[in-house]
């Protein structure tokens, strides 16, 4: 069971990553892990509450992108094609309470460095992949992103955009919305698996939906904000870090 009033004085929190998330096409998987981890909610709903949550905000992101014709398919298909299975596969794996709570640590640790150093990019001419280079990278990547992504919780944006951006494979907008369909399919079947095994606890984390949902929305409208969208990128890196080490140090009793 989850504590009513900490989920409904978590829900702005939560508003806010999605906005941060959606406005780049994540949808906010590892902030939602993060802030569940600080609030040290049950290992046992993290998952697919923060999948549920992932799959209200990339929707929405999807419509934004996808309508406008941005979503590259043909790049996305080797990813697609090894990390849904992989993310299906792993999220089955029932690994010991300090198994997860420090993958989950490291896992965290890594999105932060990716989220930190993702957005940059490499300045330079696109280089994109011959077919064969394509496939014979994207579906070892594609595996590896899709198993973090299920055994942890998430899906995977914060791994796949960073990739896509630093190989100059993709323009900034056209990766964005590549990330929302990869993270809308990796967290459709890691909620489909962590939902079978654990349940969805709807009834306990709707607030948490609802404030996601209208974070997505107003996340289309961030650009607008005077705030620069590259320092709330670093904060939410600053929050994820810290809740990754958190838990990597709560596994050794510290």
């Amino acid at each position: 069971m989850i504590d009513g009033g900490t989920v409904w004085a978590l829900a702005p929190v939560f508003f806010a990553i999605a906005a941060v998330y959606s406005s780049v096409g994540f949808g906010g998987g590892t902030g939602y892990l993060a802030v569940m981890a600080l609030a040290s909610f049950p290992p046992a709903v993290v998952p697919p509450i923060a999948l549920s949550l992932n799959l209200l905000v990339t929707g929405t992101s999807l419509v934004r992108f996808g309508l406008a014709g941005r979503v590259p398919r043909a790049l996305l298909a080797p990813f697609l094609a090894a990390g849904i299975p992989a993310a299906l596969a792993c999220a089955y794996i029932e690994a010991p309470r300090t198994a997860y709570q420090l993958f989950l640590g490291l896992g965290l640790v890594a999105a932060a460095f990716a989220l930190v150093i993702g957005r940059r990019g490499v300045p330079g001419p696109l280089r994109p992949p011959g077919r064969r280079r394509l496939w014979a990278v994207g579906l070892p990547v594609g595996a590896i992103i899709g198993g973090i992504s299920g055994f942890v919780g998430f899906g995977g944006g914060v791994f796949f955009g960073p990739f896509l951006l630093l190989n100059r494979w993709e323009e900034p907008r056209r990766v964005s919305a590549a990330c929302s369909v990869m993270i809308l399919a990796l967290s459709a079947v890691g909620l489909a698996a962590h939902g079978t095994r654990l349940g969805v606890p709807v009834a306990d984390a709707w607030p948490l939906g609802a404030a996601v949902l209208a974070g997505a929305v107003g996340g289309a409208h961030l650009g607008t904000t005077r705030l620069p969208a590259i320092v709330l990128q670093r904060v939410m890196a600053a929050v994820v870090a810290l809740a990754g080490g958190r838990a990597v140090i709560a596994v050794f009793g510290i």
